[in-house]
């Protein structure tokens, strides 16, 4: 075997290594972090609860985005939070007027994408990074739980 052959064969021995050391590690930091984390989507769940059988869908979408304004930039598990927070809100709340009126189908992105756009800049003005987290989780509601199912269209000719 030659040298540069017993360089490379160390070099990705290393490699294995630290990666197999990131993934023990990545595995106890989970398991550290997800009981912190069991708990905050209950209180979550809970709050999310309270608030909904207090107010309406619309007031359960403010508090959704006041909740919002605590997340960083790029903050997975607190953007998850006020996901589940206004989920269990919306199922508690009264019905909101126009609530889910003019919810795109499932699967329509781009319709999807320009929809809560608009509906971020009617809540916030322009804070769409905060916002359109939370009109995801109002269009997978509103496509479960319409209130405006659209009339059926029927063609009939008159006799």
């Amino acid at each position: 075997m030659t040298e540069n052959t017993k360089v490379f064969i160390g070099i990705l021995a290393g490699i294995a290594t630290a990666l197999l050391a990131l993934v023990i590690g990545g595995f106890f930091w989970l398991q550290h972090r997800n009981d912190g984390l069991a708990e905050a989507i209950e209180e979550s769940v809970l709050e999310g609860e309270a608030i909904g059988r207090v107010g309406d869908q619309w007031a359960c979408v403010w508090a959704a985005y006041d909740r919002s304004k605590g997340c960083g930039r790029v903050a997975p598990v607190c953007e998850m939070k006020v996901a589940v927070f206004l989920r269990h809100c919306l199922d508690h709340a009264a019905p909101g007027p126009k609530f889910c009126e003019g919810v795109p189908a499932d699967g329509d992105v781009m319709h999807s994408a320009e929809w809560a756009y608009d509906n971020c800049d009617d809540l916030t003005g322009r804070d769409h990074d905060r916002c359109a987290g939370i009109f995801q989780t109002v269009q997978s509601y509103c496509l479960v739980h319409r209130h405006d199912k659209p009339a059926r269209t029927t063609t009939s000719t008159a006799s």
